[in-house]
């Protein structure tokens, strides 16, 4: 598959929902400014659907590292 026809253009301009804030997940944006994801980071274990890059850095990723330690859910 061409990298270039990967997304529907119209399909990056959306804005998706954080499922732990409610915030806006921002866009992922090449040097040039296009942008190229706009779904988030899996929140997984904390919740299920896609968080902003604030809670995954604060919530998900402390969480992932509590449970590799065998802490937690």
């Amino acid at each position: 598959m061409n990298e270039e026809n990967m997304f529907d253009k119209d399909e990056l301009v959306e804005v998706h929902k954080c499922v732990l804030c409610n915030g806006d997940i921002e866009h992922q944006k090449t040097p040039e400014g296009q942008v190229f994801w706009n779904r988030g980071h899996n929140a997984e274990p904390v919740a299920e659907g896609s968080c902003c890059g604030t809670c995954n850095e604060n919530r998900v990723i402390p969480a992932r590292m509590l449970q590799s330690f065998g802490i937690g859910k």
